[in-house]
């Protein structure tokens, strides 16, 4: 009884650290979800400003807001997720999509028509920076489709967000986990 005794102090203490280690899992810890080191964790998404600005003249003229996609280190087995219609999903590539929405306006240019089957190859992504662009017109629209439909409306003075996501899965030991990896920045359209 004694001998019993004096292990439960130790047995408590491993108790206490597993309980740990399966809290931090079960809140998403993004270096646990999406295999070893995560998906999250090596890629980042940056604007060149923390907000933007513009005059409903500069917006109508058009504006173009450039972007970085950082990936920190080389990640393979990735399956990248398109976010339009009309993309080929499963190329080199993150497929970033980008697009600006708030108070009833949005400006997420998604429909591009029929897509073509998805690639079910994984791919390997390259270590670097790259560089991408949202241009856009002051408009509402959500893309040609396969039926020219127009633009909208401008966008009336207000507050609005500036959102880039990247979606898809990548393969681990454990199976396919997907990732998914937002960046929102505020935008201003002024008179």
């Amino acid at each position: 009884m004694a001998r019993l005794l004096g292990i439960l102090p130790l047995l408590a203490v491993a108790i206490g650290c597993a309980s740990e280690r399966d809290d931090s899992s079960l809140r998403g810890d993004p270096s646990r979800a999406a295999g070893k080191g995560g998906v999250e964790s090596a890629i980042r998404i940056e604007f060149d400003q923390p907000s933007y600005s513009f005059t409903l003249a500069e917006v109508a003229r058009g504006v173009t807001i450039p972007y970085r996609v950082t990936v920190l280190r080389e990640l393979d087995g990735m399956h990248p997720q398109s976010q339009t219609t009309g993309t080929w999903q499963g190329q080199a590539d993150l497929l970033p999509f980008a697009w600006i929405q708030g108070n009833g306006q949005q400006y997420r240019p998604w429909d591009f028509g029929l897509s073509p089957a998805p690639a079910m190859k994984p791919v390997t992504i390259t270590k670097g920076a790259r560089a991408y662009r949202l241009e856009w017109d002051g408009r509402n629209w959500q893309g040609p489709s396969d039926t020219s439909m127009p633009k909208g409306p401008p966008f009336p003075p207000g507050r609005y967000t500036i959102t880039v996501r990247i979606v898809g899965q990548r393969d681990t030991p454990t199976g396919r986990q997907p990732y998914d990896i937002k960046t929102t920045v505020p935008l201003i359209v002024t008179r």
